[in-house]
């Protein structure tokens, strides 16, 4: 399509859906060439509603899909040091964490009200990287193990704070006991104590910790994205490859979603696959972009059922449905299934009640590839960013947990069905939802939510406590039609090059966002086949490289330099980001 007609056709989107003029004022627009083919759009239209000044940004790039990567931050060591000599990622993390307890616990209402917490760092392995299975156990209750050094302390460090007895005192965590020495030395060299936040802030003087937070890999993208993730990955990373970033999928926001034992802070939960590497299983039915070592898309929602498993005594890989494969989120049918329950599975269930069934077998906890928990006879907790496989005791090398909890040589082994969706392997995909547009033009339909295409269900809040679960994002709006926000959208054009837009929205004289169908259309006016909505609001943010030297001023002077959108959080300040999306040029200028 030319520039001439997408103009054309966002502004019909404009007279259909918002009421604007036949011809509505356009007050900028600016197009750039960036490197490698990249070109950047800003569009901003304002009018008159019922006497009211309002308006409409958009940011757009279209791009090769080949220069799409995932960037999964992570908290290994080299994260470990760089973290710890930053106050302002430190600073960023306790933010996030109280404006998600404001928000939605039991203190709603008490915005301010703020006690001393501990945030401990995990790094997340890979899929294909996870320890071998049953390697260093240790007992918690009857019939109960927890595996893996960082596990077992980070369990004994809970313990801690429930029995009141961790503490914060000259610039370091202490006890009152010496026999936690070994989780103290781990907690001092990882973690960190909230100083910056309401009356936490400028903390000096002994305190008890009140909460523990451990946090997934995380950062500010606009400064991943200017040199820090150099520290932050295992590969390489050169900054000035990166044209341009912005965010990508769901994650654990909201203090009740990672309430599991095993959970983090900002985990994320959908499939990601960086440089053909998966970061996250894909746990729920959610929308995805793939992206296959051929340069080759789809838009496609991608599941559990798109995953096939192999047991370390095992030599066969199990399928979905398989009578030696495995069912999802209900018993075992047949003698040789395995039953696997993800976060969907009782989502409509308070917390206290989503545990898998009772067995004659046992539960693993699985969470990135890696088993955490083993429990005899079934009804385990459900981690929202993991799984539970449940194995009837005939299909276990041994019953005997003296015999079968011995380590082994190798983990569980999950690998992705690209055939499934007529690619070649998969090396950049990431979830997110819903599908908004499906190849062939398709927007989606106002009634989607009720048809349960894809894994959305609300959490349900009564007196500060969860009635019902939900699935991960528990407050993301479930409808199509009605709520307006800031948006970050993904699609396909028929060529195979790929449209990033980002929508800003909750400041409705600068811009009033979109709704799903709002979106929908717009990817429609600018050409895409298919399309993605991904992860939004105050997440929804598009970061231009060299956006100085192109002469891009950010739209607010509070704005970071290189952001080209308004942000809609307070201050248009960004957000913590787990697994940003960066858009390369490893080419010349």
């Amino acid at each position: 399509m030319t520039e001439e007609r997408i103009i054309h056709a966002i502004g019909g989107v404009l007279q259909t859906f918002y009421h604007s003029p036949t011809h509505p004022p356009v007050v900028e627009h600016r197009r750039c060439s960036l490197p490698g083919g990249v070109i950047w759009q800003r569009l901003r239209y304002r009018w008159q509603n019922d006497g009211q000044p309002v308006g409409l940004c958009l940011n757009w790039l279209v791009f090769p899909a080949e220069a799409l990567d995932v960037f999964v931050t992570r908290f290994h060591e080299r994260g470990l040091r760089r973290l710890s000599e930053d106050a302002g990622l430190q600073r960023a993390i306790a933010h996030a964490f109280w404006q998600t307890t404001w928000a939605g616990s039991a203190i709603r209402g008490q915005r301010g009200t703020t006690w001393p917490v501990a945030f401990v760092p995990i790094h997340r392995p890979w899929i294909e990287k996870a320890s071998p299975l049953f390697t260093e156990r240790w007992p918690v209750g009857q019939n109960r193990w927890i595996f893996g050094r960082h596990c077992r302390l980070l369990w004994q460090c809970r313990q801690l704070v429930f029995r009141r007895g961790l503490s914060w005192r000259e610039n370091r965590f202490d006890s009152r006991s010496d026999a936690e020495a070994e989780c103290l030395a781990w907690l001092n060299r990882r973690g960190f104590v909230d100083r910056f936040i309401g009356g936490n802030a400028g903390m000096r003087d002994a305190c008890e910790i009140r909460a523990l937070v451990p946090v997934h890999g995380s950062h500010l993208l606009t400064r991943l994205a200017a040199g820090e993730g150099r520290y932050f990955t295992d590969g390489p990373f050169s900054p000035s490859a990166v044209v341009a970033a912005t965010n990508s999928g769901f994650f654990l926001n909201f203090p009740e979603e990672y309430a599991h034992p095993w959970t983090a802070m900002n985990d994320p939960v959908g499939l990601f696959v960086e440089n053909g590497r998966m970061a996250q299983l894909p746990l729920v039915s959610r929308g995805t972009l793939l992206i296959d070592k051929t340069g080759q898309t789809a838009v496609a929602r991608v599941s559990m059922r798109d995953v096939a498993i192999r047991l370390p005594w095992e030599s066969h890989w199990r399928f979905f449905g398989e009578a030696d494969g495995f069912v999802l989120d209900k018993p075992a049918e047949k003698p040789g299934q395995i039953a696997v329950y993800t976060p969907a599975f009782l989502a409509e269930e308070p917390p206290e009640k989503r545990y898998t069934p009772e067995t004659d077998g046992v539960d693993l906890v699985v969470l990135f590839g890696e088993v955490a928990e083993v429990r005899y006879g079934g009804m385990s907790a459900i981690p929202a960013s993991g799984l539970v496989l449940s194995l009837a005791q005939p299909l276990m090398p041994d019953p005997e947990p003296e015999r079968f909890l011995q380590p082994m040589h190798a983990p569980i082994q999950f690998r992705l069905q690209h055939e499934h969706f007529g690619l070649e392997a998969i090396r950049t995909a990431v979830a997110a939802g819903p599908v908004l547009l499906r190849r062939g033009n398709e927007p989606i339909p106002s009634d989607y939510f009720s048809h349960r295409f894809e894994d959305f269900r609300p959490t349900h809040i009564e007196d500060g406590r969860p009635t019902a679960a939900g699935i991960p994002p528990t407050r993301f709006p479930h409808d199509v039609t009605d709520t307006r926000a800031p948006r970050t959208l993904i699609g396909t054009l028929p060529g195979g090059e790929l449209v990033l837009m980002v929508v800003d929205g909750r400041h409705p004289e600068h811009s009033l966002g979109a709704t799903l169908q709002e979106a929908a259309a717009l990817l429609q006016a600018c050409g895409c086949e298919s399309g993605l909505n991904l992860d939004g609001g105050g997440s929804s943010v598009l970061y231009i490289h060299d956006a100085a030297e192109k002469e891009i001023a950010p739209l607010a002077p509070e704005v970071r330099p290189g952001i080209v959108n308004l942000p809609s959080d307070v201050g248009h300040q960004e957000r913590l980001i787990p697994i940003p999306l960066f858009i390369m040029h490893h080419g010349g200028a």
